[in-house]
């Protein structure tokens, strides 16, 4: 019979694994309490972890295994309104920075004759979703064509078309969305909008 002494250093001995932990903001807090969210955050720790371990080569050979670089991020918004979603994907860096020219105003400031640059951000948000959004696609002339017909119109630019379809806030939130699937961190379109003045 095992004495009292040696129940207690078999207790003693048994490993206790430590809740899971998360890094947030440089600091570890608990994660949630079900298996699946502490198996989330477990694995994302030891994934930060090892990547700050391995050095910038071993990342130069992860982003070489990339079959396609250049693979365009394809995401969905949902209209609320109509209740559908609206299948979008990322701009690519040629689209965007002509993008941002076609939007960008300069005007000469009085006085210093210095140059102001302003973005014109309704134009901008317009431009992301013609360029970002592929179901509906509002470059395609036979969806415009039938939306022109349900409108009771004979002509329509891309730009008034979106327009006559989508809310003002329907519109910065449907360009937030194609933002944040270009690689924008941004809840706000007017956030990256306001980045582009120093681009320009």
């Amino acid at each position: 019979m095992a004495s009292a002494q040696d129940t207690k250093i078999e207790e003693s001995a048994i490993e206790v694994e430590p809740p899971a932990q998360q890094v947030k903001d440089g600091e570890f807090e608990f994660a949630g309490d079900s298996d699946s969210d502490t198996d989330k955050v477990v694995k994302d720790t030891k994934d930060k972890m090892h990547n700050l371990r391995m050095g910038s080569a071993s990342v130069l050979d992860a982003i070489l295994l990339v079959e396609d670089l250049g693979e365009k991020v394809k995401g969905d918004w949902h209209h609320p309104r109509m209740n559908i979603d609206f299948q979008i994907e990322s701009i690519n860096s040629e689209v965007w920075e002509k993008m941002q020219k076609d939007c960008t105003i300069r005007t000469k400031l009085k006085g210093s004759g210095q140059l102001s640059t302003e973005i014109d951000g309704s134009k901008f948000n317009l431009l992301v979703i013609l360029n970002g959004c592929m179901d509906p696609s509002f470059r395609d002339q036979e969806t415009k064509d039938k939306l022109k017909a349900k409108l009771g119109v004979d002509e329509l630019t891309n730009t008034e078309l979106i327009r006559s379809i989508l809310l003002e806030g329907e519109i910065v939130s449907l360009a937030a969305e194609i933002m944040t699937v270009t690689g924008f961190n941004v809840e706000e379109p007017e956030e990256a909008v306001a980045s582009l003045k120093d681009l320009s």
